[in-house]
């Protein structure tokens, strides 16, 4: 008869091997080498900073080296420090200084991060800070409010992923490269309509591409926009929803393909969205609800009318 502690023995001796594998030299090692995997696909979003740490000098790199920032304009050196998790109390070994520009460039703060080597050795980091928003001018609006728009330009992260984002970095080792969310009071944003001034997240590329990628969900797929920002701090959004140039039906004859694109009331000029083409297709399947067979005979039930989708 088997013993009521026998099973839960047995669950224990198995997974004892388990636990000694994760607490093993080999699986820690393969963490750091995930974790400077991981960093290092951060930094390389900026080529030129990548390219730097590809060189010779740095690849090379053997001894630790002591830290230098500059260039910054509005933001005090102590406060970055402090956002990416403290000043290093000594010199960083080179998988330590991958994560600091990690943690650097996961901030959306920069612009830009200048990377060169000087005896010592000293890391010298030249932080080039995103421009300052104080005021927002949209142009070219007519299917969309501009309160909308204005959320996604100026979008920044949430009061809970802030406060995420500090736990991870108290806790994380200084190999690791936790994101680095900056404080939402330092970052130009949206309040009911309004904007308050602060550093643009993630530059101008970035807000422009949040806009596009917002539109283009929500059914404007030939939506496009330009955008420029003043050293006063004025972000002027020129934004064109998507004109179509023209209709053209192919594969049917002349007059019916003529009587198709009356049908679909797609006007030249039009600003096309696919919701406006899926109920002008319901109407042209409703009119036309079967289509010619090769022979030329009809096929009833079709729904297509032979107009490609």
């Amino acid at each position: 008869m088997r013993s009521a502690f026998s099973t839960p023995r047995a669950r224990f001796l198995a997974v004892c091997p388990a636990l000694l594998l994760f607490a093993s030299p080999a699986a820690a090692r393969g963490k750091a080498r995930e974790e400077q995997t991981g960093c290092m696909r951060i930094v390389s979003r900026d080529e030129a900073l990548a390219a730097t740490l590809r060189s010779d000098a740095f690849r090379d790199l053997r001894d630790p080296v002591a830290v230098r920032v500059s260039g910054l304009q509005s933001l005090p050196e102590d406060d970055v420090w402090q956002l990416v998790g403290g000043r290093p109390a000594a010199p960083l070994s080179r998988d330590e200084a991958v994560a600091l520009l990690a943690r650097l460039q996961s901030t959306g703060l920069f612009s830009g991060i200048a990377l060169s080597l000087d005896d010592g050795p000293t890391l010298n980091l030249e932080l080039t800070e995103n421009l300052r928003v104080r005021a927002v001018r949209l142009r070219g609006l007519s299917e969309f409010r501009s309160e909308d728009v204005l959320d996604r330009l100026l979008e920044i992260p949430s009061s809970w992923e802030v406060e995420r984002s500090r736990r991870d970095i108290r806790a994380a080792e200084p190999t690791e490269c936790a994101a680095a969310l900056p404080p939402r009071d330092l970052l130009a944003r949206a309040e009911n309509g309004d904007v308050s001034p602060g550093i643009l997240w993630k530059g101008l590329r970035g807000a422009l591409d949040r806009v596009v990628r917002y539109l283009r969900g929500r059914g404007y797929p030939l939506a496009r926009l330009e955008g420029s920002l003043s050293p006063s701090g004025i972000l002027q959004l020129d934004i064109d929803e998507g004109r179509l140039s023209g209709v053209e039906v192919r594969g049917l004859d002349a007059g019916l393909a003529r009587d198709i694109v009356a049908e679909l009331h797609l006007d030249r000029g039009d600003i096309f969205s696919t919701g406006e083409l899926s109920s002008a297709l319901e109407r042209v399947e409703r009119r036309w609800p079967c289509a010619p067979s090769a022979s030329g005979a009809t096929r009833s039930g079709s729904s297509s009318c032979g107009i490609p989708r």
